[in-house]
């Protein structure tokens, strides 16, 4: 994201620089088990920006899992501090993307994004940290 890791939360904003960046067929499926859809994610996002100004989220251990010549299967750990929704304020997610290339675009587009939260064991890695404020 831009502005320090911050973005602006206007509709415009979103539809232009964040929510295109999606398949229109897109699903999350939240460490809970939910299930969101493009549409809900960017109402979520679009209401909750900017409500809880100690929230900091960390992306770390990038893995490509698998490559074609139009899809990418992405790992990656995100660690939240500050969380108002989860299992707790700090938290951690391992998530698994599909991102899909499409042909004759330098960018990519997320088409689906399973998250499961850490275990205890793994939370013992909290990042202490890297956050930025």
């Amino acid at each position: 994201m831009e502005h320090d890791g911050r973005c602006p939360g206007t509709p415009e904003y979103l539809a232009e620089r964040w929510e295109s960046r999606f398949h229109p067929g897109f699903r999350m499926v939240m460490p809970g088990g939910a299930v969101l859809g493009l549409e809900e994610l960017v109402t979520s996002v679009a209401e909750s920006h900017g409500s809880n100004r100690a929230f900091r989220a960390q992306f770390k251990e990038f893995r490509v899992v698998a490559t074609s010549s139009d899809l990418a299967v992405v790992f990656y750990e995100e660690w939240q501090r500050g969380a108002r929704t989860g299992l707790r304020p700090d938290n951690g997610r391992l998530s698994t993307a599909t991102l899909a290339l499409p042909a004759g675009t330098a960018g990519l587009r997320w088409v689906h994004l399973q998250q499961t939260w850490m275990a205890p064991d793994q939370l013992a890695r909290f990042p202490r940290t890297g956050f930025r404020d």
